[in-house]
């Protein structure tokens, strides 16, 4: 596998159950996508092609690393990098390549910083208590303000909604 005299040699492809695949790419479009049809229900008429199981190795190092995204982000440059000069694809788009790959890790890592961060209870409280207290107060400000029966509805309905 990989070079052999000068040129690639061809990995046999091995078709997964799309049932048994973990369900994280985006499911293809069909032209009869309905849809009603939920996420999770596409998902299954996708078909994957793996080209190569992991090896032994490469499970015990991913069950083992801290950041099993960066391992495999450093597998696939790793790749890229290798097979490099085979490719026939001029240089900047190869270095599109890495740049998509590089920008797709910066919103990983973005995302789980986000989802790793909780929000402060204490601070979800008082936001709604402050919206409650903001709903029972601006129907008498707005009345006070509009001295009418018909705007003062109307304008109480659409400062309450545009706000919350």
């Amino acid at each position: 596998q990989g070079k052999r005299s000068g040129q690639i040699t061809r990995r046999r492809e091995m078709h997964v159950n799309p049932e048994k695949a973990l369900c994280r790419s985006v499911p293809k479009l069909h032209e009869g996508h309905s849809s009603s049809q939920t996420f999770e229900d596409s998902c299954f008429e996708t078909s994957y092609v793996v080209k190569r199981c992991p090896t032994p190795a490469e499970i015990g190092a991913l069950e083992v690393a801290p950041d099993r995204v960066h391992l495999a982000m450093t597998w696939i440059v790793k790749t890229m990098t290798t097979v490099q000069s085979v490719l026939s694809t001029p240089p900047p788009i190869q270095s599109r390549m890495y740049q998509e790959l590089s920008n797709g890790y910066v919103h990983f890592t973005n995302a789980k910083k986000i989802s790793d961060v909780p929000f402060p209870f204490n601070y979800a409280q008082i936001l709604a208590i402050i919206l409650i207290v903001f709903s029972m107060m601006l129907p008498v400000y707005i009345a006070a303000f509009t001295k009418s029966y018909i705007a003062g509805p109307l304008l109480t309905f659409v400062v309450f909604h545009s706000i919350t």
